[in-house]
């Protein structure tokens, strides 16, 4: 793993220079880009400007338009970094295989019990919420095996000091399935809110006819409640670029553009 501790000599002094202020933050990126064809170069970031600094290994700063390309390889493989941190450190509550089937035994009970008072259009309505929890189930699968994959590759890649093109594609790979995931999950959510919420507005009417209908009202609630809340942490971050594949390379030169603190015309 690169630290500021292992880092050539070089390296560090020439980090160091292009410090500008002295109580200004300098971060190191834990681990460089490295292929036959691309020069090792260490990737810097300075706070709080969020300013980006790329060194040659023999210490040369060069102009931006050097490494332009490089600096933006860099940015994508650590934003991918940052998010899959991010959702393998979230304790948010996971449709696992054990709430999932409980899940759709309470709909089945339901379906079983209590359907047969509802209209059919409340039954068509109710259909809809097995089609909703086979999206969710299914495609918290595929999270799941994305995210764990995606983790090993990071977790390798920051401990040997190093990661090739082929890998920083491979974990924006992971990254964009894991975000088409989300975004299919939310879509269902949408196209069944309203057969949702007829549902709900029958039990609230009914429920108190019977108290079977009060208890599977509640236990619908609770899961409800529990269960489709743990995407919406992923959907909205407004903090970083959507990573999709139409628009991330675009978005992140546009950010490399403005924040690389290398020399736009001459070398340092």
């Amino acid at each position: 793993m690169i630290t500021k501790e292992s880092l050539p000599q070089q390296v560090s002094e020439a980090a160091e220079r292009n410090r500008q202020q002295d109580d200004e933050r300098m971060d190191v990126c834990p681990a460089v880009c490295k292929d036959n064809h691309i020069p090792v170069h260490y990737y810097f970031t300075f706070m709080p400007s969020n300013e980006r600094l790329l060194v040659a290994e023999d210490g040369r700063v060069p102009a931006q338009h050097e490494v332009e390309d490089l600096a933006t390889r860099y940015y994508s493989y650590m934003t991918s970094v940052q998010m899959i941190r991010r959702l393998t450190s979230d304790n948010g509550v996971k449709l696992t295989d054990k709430r999932y089937h409980s899940f759709r035994q309470l709909l089945e009970a339901v379906e079983e019990n209590v359907m047969h008072l509802a209209t059919d259009i409340i039954q068509q309505a109710f259909s809809r919420f097995f089609e909703l929890l086979d999206t969710i189930q299914q495609e918290q699968q595929a999270i799941l095996k994305h995210t764990a994959e995606a983790e090993k590759l990071m977790n390798d890649t920051i401990n040997k000091g190093t990661f090739t093109t082929a890998e920083q594609e491979v974990m924006e790979q992971h990254v964009n399935k894991i975000v088409q995931a989300q975004f299919t999950i939310a879509q269902k959510k949408e196209e069944t809110a309203a057969s949702q919420a007829e549902v709900f507005e029958f039990f609230k009417e009914e429920m108190w006819l019977d108290l079977k209908l009060m208890t599977y009202y509640v236990r619908l609630r609770v899961l409800r409640k529990e269960l489709w809340s743990e995407e919406e942490s992923y959907m909205q971050n407004p903090d970083n670029p959507a990573l999709v594949p139409e628009s991330q390379d675009e978005q992140f030169k546009a950010f490399i553009k403005q924040k690389l603190r290398n020399e736009k015309n001459v070398l340092a």
